[in-house]
């Protein structure tokens, strides 16, 4: 292919491009001569020059230092979930939400009642519950004990089961549940003054009548079976830890009932929505009472936050969500669960 220029030269696509390119040169060459000289600090410093050939000659590498700090701000962003609320009158409360079965749960809940120095640590436990605030040995709960003490105490099967799967996520992780409750009240205590300690959750004992009536005779039996049948399955401590800490929104105590809810609907209402509801009335009956100034950190698993948020200027009515069901007699599917589970203690 040729090209005829306005001279009436004719060029090939090579020699044309030869040729812009002599011509480029020579301008360059020309605009260097012909510019005056530049002051020092303009001019370009050879550690600079070598700087961008080095950048240059790296192209697309990874900036290692830059990756780790990245993932480290992500990690940070996964376990850390604090929401900042406010009281009628200006009190600001922190909510903290929690793995419940993590470390680095606890880690941050002290980091952040450190810095807050608040007045008052609200916590997700109830009157009963309150042991958990106070150092003590890990209960050596296994499934023949399991057996043995649902014999011997008339106890609810779902209570002591789920009891069971905490201790056994608890021995994987070497992590006592709830541990994030007890770092808050050691770390309020060494407030000048000490923080005040709010204990927001319902009853353990109506939220799990409430739970247990909402179920009929046939998924207590399957729940039950489903409850033993995943503590076996339980993966080694480093995969569980893992799991745990990838919950960035949630907890792994709310990521299992969420699971057992898709199967059994009946759970999720008692055991998160209403609770969600009580701890929001509770803990914003003690915000209101306090003025502009005042400061509380509330302590909840991950998976409360969104609820509690949602509620939070919302009526609540907290008598409705306090009242223990009508107790009903087992039924024969219960009674020959129960039988099977208890007569097992003879054959283990």
């Amino acid at each position: 292919i040729k090209f005829v220029t306005m001279s009436g030269e004719q060029h090939t696509v090579e020699s044309l491009a030869a040729e812009v390119e002599n011509r480029t040169a020579v301008a360059d060459t020309t605009a260097r001569e012909n510019s005056p000289s530049q002051p020092d600090a303009q001019r370009n410093d050879p550690k600079d020059d070598e700087k961008e050939k080095g950048d240059g000659e790296q192209g697309n590498k990874p900036n290692n230092g830059e990756e780790e700090d990245k993932k480290e701000d992500e990690e940070d962003e996964e376990r850390k979930v604090v929401e900042i609320l406010r009281g009628r009158n200006g009190a600001t409360v922190h909510l903290v939400g929690t793995a419940h079965v993590s470390q680095k749960s606890c880690d941050d809940v002290a980091e952040i009642i450190r810095e807050v120095c608040p007045q008052v640590i609200a916590v997700e436990l109830c009157a009963a519950r309150q042991v958990m605030l106070l150092p003590r040995e890990k209960d050596d709960l296994s499934f023949v004990a399991l057996l043995s003490k649902m014999r011997e105490k008339n106890e609810n099967p779902f209570a002591l089961l789920y009891g069971w799967f905490l201790s056994s996520v608890s021995d994987k992780l070497e992590v006592m549940p709830g541990s994030e409750f007890r770092i808050a009240y050691e770390e309020g205590c060494k407030l000048k003054p000490p923080a005040r300690i709010l204990l927001v959750d319902r009853p353990v004992s109506v939220t799990i009548a409430r739970m247990w009536a909402g179920l009929s005779g046939w998924e207590k039996v399957r729940l039950c079976w489903s409850i033993v049948r995943d503590t076996l399955q339980l993966p080694d401590g480093e995969e569980l830890e893992e799991l745990v800490e990838s919950l960035k929104y949630t907890d792994v105590l709310t990521q299992a009932i969420m699971e057992l809810g898709k199967l059994y609907p009946g759970l999720v209402k008692p055991l998160m929505g209403e609770r969600d509801l009580y701890l929001t009335y509770k803990l914003r009956l003690e915000a209101d009472k306090l003025r502009e100034g005042n400061h509380i950190v509330a302590v909840v698993g991950a998976g409360h936050v969104p609820g509690m948020i949602e509620n939070w200027d919302k009526p609540i009515d907290v008598t409705e969500i306090s009242k223990l069901p009508e107790r009903k007699p087992l039924s024969p599917a219960m009674r020959m669960a129960k039988g099977i589970l208890i007569g097992g203690v003879g054959c283990g």
